[in-house]
């Protein structure tokens, strides 16, 4: 298939390569190469097709068989090729004997296309394979407008030329064809959907998300519990994988949640099903502890930045590792500047406060999308069930605000934060502080302050961590990750590595387009963010310490 698109293609670009001037008498299909654009959609229909096959789809099996056949009518009763009909013949009993390795579906749309391509050509072969036998027996005359109509049918639905079996070249049937191509191999592309997520059973969604909430700890339990994503259990396991779609890629959130052993199992039926529906694997945010059961299911890891975490139980501004912090946090109180802990949210202050941080949200963000997928996204409802610390200048107006959630196990993880642009330097330094000190009386130990991306890179000695690094250098005008990691460092945290683990290096591009997409809630959120206008002062990129 891939042989003859680039047939296709060269002919599309009239360009020639003696050393395949053979192919078409040789090839068991003949692509249609009466006009440029003609040829060019075959090419792309063909090249569909070759990719389906690799990828072990099911409907580009039937599809394969729909287009074989007829060719192999062409190549015995029309052209009378004996290498062509034999190779044709070949690539038939090939996919015939090999069909049970072609079980990977589609998405249910592109199932009702095949269904349609594939029962049309079949039906079309059928029909060829009458005529040859009528035609035989002198039933029906070779060059009869039936047995002419018949033949431009066989060769177009075997990607041939259809029209030197009819009378004619003119301009209404050169459209016409165009216009049937350019609809088939949208079909054709159609069938590399993958299919889609399963609805789990009630009771196994039931099982799933008790699993998630007893087994589930650190910085990512509360977004591997959020409603954006999906859930792939087995129905005796104790474990569970959280899970966001984007495309046909699956990208899990952390290691799998519950105890190792059943965590592998269901790792490898994890694996098995992405397999099966076309999906491509990886894991985002994976732990030192995770990752040899992951590379052992032969997955490869490469290091995605650093999470800080603060230790509460020792957490203090006196002393020298968090002198930096100490003095911004000074500043900012000399500046006027107070906070003030909220343990059960704002839900009783007075309404207008929401709507001052609401307001401090819309200033913050700009014309940016909301980051999502690793952290929460700005809603009203989240200020009045989790804890809140507000920083408020002189005058009583709110200067920075951050949400906080539990972790389990006595730890908390930073969520959502704002600042005013253009505030009292130190507010949001200030806001952390409160809240760790507060925090740490209530009984928690841990802080996490969430990633900082592609943190810790510099040092990398793989190939793709140090592209990892020159990306992130160049990307620093709009999304500075050296200066959300310095604002990070400064409250001394423990610097514990995360990792991005995937099928294979040639899935990174995708992967990373995948992480992207999710975080800023989709291709509209991507554009959003790539035209979004960079402020003339490079904002404090703490913003998103929770991604």
């Amino acid at each position: 298939m891939l042989i003859a698109a680039l047939v296709a293609a060269l002919k599309a670009l009239e360009v020639v390569v003696p050393p395949l001037r053979p192919l078409p008498a040789i090839l068991p299909i003949d692509p249609d190469a009466s006009q440029r654009l003609t040829a060019l959609t075959v090419c792309i229909a063909l090249l569909a097709l070759g990719i389906g096959l690799a990828r072990r789809k099911r409907a580009a099996w039937w599809l394969a068989i729909s287009v074989l056949l007829p060719a192999l009518v062409v190549q015995l009763s029309m052209l009378r090729h004996p290498i062509s009909a034999s190779l044709a013949g070949l690539s038939l009993l090939v996919l015939f004997l090999d069909r049970r390795r072609y079980r990977v579906s589609s998405g249910r749309a592109s199932r009702r296309i095949t269904t349609i391509l594939s029962a049309t050509g079949l039906a079309i072969a059928g029909a060829a394979l009458a005529l040859a036998a009528a035609t035989g027996v002198g039933i029906v005359r070779p060059d009869s407008e039936l047995g002419s109509l018949v033949n431009a049918t066989v060769r177009w639905v075997a990607l041939g030329d259809p029209t030197v079996a009819l009378l004619g070249q003119g301009a209404l049937l050169a459209i016409i064809v165009l216009i049937a191509r350019v609809v088939v191999a949208a079909g054709f592309w159609r069938l590399l959907t993958p299919a889609e997520s399963p609805d789990l059973d009630p009771g196994l969604q039931l099982h799933a998300t008790a699993v998630a909430e007893r087994f589930g700890h650190g910085a990512l339990r509360p977004f591997q519990l959020g409603n954006d994503k999906s859930y792939f259990t087995l129905p005796d396991a104790e474990s569970a994988i959280a899970f966001a779609r984007d495309g046909r890629l699956a990208v899990a959130l952390g290691d799998p949640i519950g105890p190792p052993e059943a965590g592998r199992r269901v790792a490898e039926a994890f694996l098995r099903e992405c397999a099966r529906r076309d999906w491509v694997p990886c894991v985002y945010q994976a732990s030192s502890a995770g990752l040899p059961l992951l590379t052992d299911l032969g997955l490869r890891p490469y290091l995605i930045g650093k999470e800080a975490t603060v230790d509460l139980t020792s957490f203090d501004l006196t002393g020298g590792k968090r002198a930096n912090l100490r003095h911004t946090v000074t500043r900012a109180q000399r500046g006027g500047v107070a906070a003030r802990w909220y343990p059960d949210g704002v839900g009783g202050e007075p309404a207008s406060l929401i709507e001052q941080l609401r307001e401090l949200d819309r200033a913050w963000r700009g014309n940016r999308p909301e980051m999502g997928f690793t952290i929460s996204r700005f809603d009203p409802i989240d200020l009045v069930r989790y804890p809140v610390s507000v920083a408020y200048d002189d005058q009583g107006n709110p200067l920075a605000f951050a949400t906080f959630r539990a972790t389990g196990e006595g730890g908390c993880v930073l969520d959502l934060i704002r600042r005013q642009p253009g505030g009292v330097p130190g507010a949001m330094e200030l806001c952390l502080a409160s809240a760790a000190t507060e925090l740490r009386a209530a009984g928690f130990t841990t802080l996490s302050l969430g990633l900082a991306p592609l943190a810790g890179l510099e040092s990398g000695r793989g190939v793709v961590e140090r592209l990892l690094a020159l990306g992130a250098r160049a990307i620093r005008p709009a999304y500075d990750v050296r200066g959300l990691a310095f604002f990070k460092g400064k409250f001394a945290p423990t610097w514990e590595p995360r990792y991005l683990v995937v099928d294979k290096r040639a899935s990174l591009p995708r992967v990373m387009m995948a992480l992207l997409r999710l975080h800023l809630g989709g291709a509209k959120g991507l554009l959003k963010a790539a035209g979004a206008e960079i402020a003339p002062h490079r904002r404090t990129v703490a913003a998103h310490a929770g991604d």
